[in-house]
């Protein structure tokens, strides 16, 4: 056998052109993907959550450990009573993921709007305290 058939998986071998399950990048079927970006004097975040109702999400903060959390649930509702499943690749279920945003001021609220299945929050910066000071030394 060869080196490079060592680190090969099996399934590569046996004439499929996937491997059965394909890694994810930690956050697996149900995580909630989203982007952070800043302005001068805001923190904004955008979360894709297609398919899931308003109602069915739910955000909070943590001032104490300057966390915002966000809660979901996307319920799988059949469109025809005598409809049967026969391949299950969308995430049904609940979903939930919780970021460290160390520059928001939760103190003075935050805003969020959902639309066309992006899920926007929007929080004022915190004032940056002074970036040091010279120690003496003695």
């Amino acid at each position: 056998m060869s080196p490079s058939r060592l680190l090969t998986p099996p399934e590569y071998g046996s004439g499929q052109l996937m491997p059965r399950q394909v890694p994810t990048l930690g956050l697996g079927t149900s995580g909630i993907r989203l982007d952070i970006s800043e302005t001068p004097d805001k923190v904004l975040l955008k979360a894709d959550m297609p398919g899931i109702k308003k109602e069915d999400i739910k955000v909070s903060t943590d001032e104490e450990n300057k966390t915002l959390s966000i809660e979901a649930e996307r319920k799988y509702e059949k469109e025809h009573e005598d409809e049967e499943r026969k391949i299950f690749e969308r995430h049904f279920g609940k979903m939930q993921r919780t970021v460290h945003v160390p520059l928001a001021d939760f103190n003075k609220g935050c805003e969020a709007k959902f639309e066309n299945g992006v899920l926007c929050v929007c929080f004022p910066k915190a004032e940056r305290a002074a970036k040091g000071k010279a120690v003496t030394i003695s």
